[in-house]
């Protein structure tokens, strides 16, 4: 049975590729609008959501050494740092040593914001208690094997293709991207 199909109990059903992205794209909406009415007014970007817990964590970092654990630009952090400290979620204090430094902080309404999303994990209990185990696995797999193609495929734009590939890159170039022919292999590798 190719991978476009699902087997019924008296028929096959041909699934298009455009279909399952249709399908992943209502998903999302509806988990993005599920995840939406469980929250309070404000709901943060996930990205905001991890910020807000590295802080809780390690309150008073500098804005430098947030930027290192998150392995964000500066003016990446600032614009989130900024949009936090408008909602009243942090505050921002010059360091007592050295005044060039900003220390960041959760204000008391922050921390209870950081508590109420302790309870994320419940959310994701409550989306996906329908899936059996079996489906969860396959699942999890599926969506690993779709993200480690587009971070290949981001890695082979810069790649010649006429240079060996590294064995975990040539599955995904197709042939009529390699000029016709298979990319040189290492001699010491097998096919």
């Amino acid at each position: 049975m190719d991978n476009n199909t699902f087997d019924g109990k008296d028929e096959k059903i041909i699934i298009s590729s455009n279909e399952l992205l249709i399908a992943l794209n209502k998903f999302i909406n509806m988990y993005q609008r599920s995840l939406y009415q469980t929250r309070v007014h404000y709901t943060p970007y996930r990205g905001q959501v991890r910020l807000l817990n590295i802080i809780a964590e390690n309150d008073g970092l500098n804005q430098k050494e947030l930027t290192e654990i998150l392995d964000i630009r500066a003016a990446t952090l600032s614009e989130l740092l900024d949009k936090l400290e408008h909602s009243s979620l942090i505050n921002r204090t010059k360091d007592k040593v050295d005044k060039r430094k900003m220390r960041v902080f959760l204000t008391p309404k922050g921390l209870e914001f950081v508590k109420k999303f302790e309870n994320q994990n419940d959310f994701s209990e409550e989306i996906f208690k329908n899936l059996s185990s079996d489906e969860k696995h396959s699942f999890y797999n599926t969506i690993k094997k779709l993200c480690t193609h587009f971070e290949a495929q981001a890695i082979l734009e810069d790649y010649d293709l006429n240079e060996p590939l590294p064995p975990h890159l040539r599955g995904h170039v197709p042939p009529h991207e390699r000029n016709g022919h298979d990319p040189v292999l290492p001699l010491n590798h097998d096919k």
